[in-house]
C-alpha cells in the first residue's frame, strides 16, 4: 500500500482496461527521457503524438 494526496489521482475511464491505464505512465515518461536524450537543436520533428486520454483505446 501506499499513501498519496487525492490531488494526485486520476479517474480511470470505463473503456480503458487497468493494465492499459498502468502503463500511460511508462509510455509517458519514456517519451520524455528519449526527447530529452536529443542535444538541443538536433530534434526538428516531432517523434510523438499525445492523445487524450479518452481517445485512448486497447489493440
Amino acid at each position: 500500500m501506499v499513501l498519496v494526496e487525492v490531488g494526485d489521482l486520476t479517474h480511470k475511464p470505463e473503456n480503458v482496461s487497468w493494465e492499459v491505464a498502468g502503463s500511460l505512465y511508462v509510455v509517458g515518461s519514456t517519451a520524455w527521457r528519449a526527447v530529452h536524450a536529443v542535444p538541443d537543436g538536433l530534434l526538428q520533428v516531432p517523434i510523438a503524438r499525445v492523445y487524450p486520454l479518452d481517445q485512448v483505446r486497447e489493440a
